[in-house]
């Protein structure tokens, strides 16, 4: 079974940039995924990042 939340390598894997740029991101408050900070791990909504890059699987927005 597949985690619904991963970590900043993975996200930013899943996104195609850096270790850094998620974390910065995450720090500063306008990381566009669902995460959340648990003592000094974060970890980020697996179904949310595949919606930000529109993998299958992924909960994409729908037009109204």
């Amino acid at each position: 079974k597949v985690s619904r939340f991963v970590g900043i390598e993975e996200a930013a894997s899943i996104l195609g940039v850096s270790y850094s740029a998620v974390w910065e991101s995450l720090r500063r408050g306008d990381f566009p995924v669902a995460n959340v900070q648990i003592g000094t791990k974060w970890r980020i909504s697996r179904p949310g990042l595949e919606a930000l890059v529109g993998e299958p699987g992924g909960e994409a927005p729908r037009d109204a």
